[in-house]
């Protein structure tokens, strides 16, 4: 049961996003109640794709996770609890899993949204999260890929000002946990 840590369930929260513009339409009641579940599929398949992200983040950090100081090296790949076969195979059901789904129940601009949110997870991955303040405002941006994924099932648009708040809200928790994390490794150093 290593694998599933590899999904990073707690994760799947941030894609509670996906349901803002049902509340800025002011029509939440679609999250449950539309025939369609336009809502909810987008928030699984959104899910999953991200989950895939996790999991190719994980393999590229292999080594380094293994050697981190903190929480990193308890990662199921770094760890060796599960093997990079087995996680690769994990991510190929995940990522195709998200676009199935996608493609079965909801629009392509849906598709299109969680696409471009997983190329810039690898993109991330490879090496932006390297350049400390511009790979948080890279995944911050995330949160903007949520939000119109969101909106693209609804068949609405969300003013921008909706993205630049979900922009922002998602970068301070970001920064905070940077911060956070800084702190933790300076007083391990001393």
């Amino acid at each position: 049961m290593a694998f599933l840590r590899l999904f990073r369930f707690c994760y799947w929260l941030k894609n509670l996003l996906v349901f803002l513009p049902a509340f800025v339409i002011g029509r939440a009641d679609l999250i449950f109640n539309d025939p369609e579940y336009s809502l909810l599929y987008t928030f699984l398949g959104f899910s999953l794709i991200a989950s895939a992200g996790y999991i190719f983040n994980d393999l590229a950090d292999f080594e380094s996770d293994r050697q981190h100081p903190l929480k990193k090296k308890y990662k199921p790949i770094a760890l060796g609890t599960v093997n990079k076969q087995s996680a690769s195979f994990w991510l190929a059901v995940s990522l195709m899993g998200g676009i199935v789904l996608t493609r079965k129940y909801l629009s392509d601009q849906v598709l299109l949204w969680e696409m471009i949110y997983f190329a810039m997870g690898v993109v991330y991955s490879l090496g932006m999260k390297r350049i400390p303040y511009l790979g948080l405002a890279f995944i911050s941006m995330g949160a903007i890929f949520r939000v119109l994924a969101g909106a693209a099932a609804l068949d609405i648009s969300v003013a921008p000002y909706w993205l630049v708040i979900a922009a922002g809200i998602n970068l301070a928790i970001n920064f905070g946990l940077h911060a956070k994390n800084q702190k933790k490794l300076k007083a391990l150093n001393t």
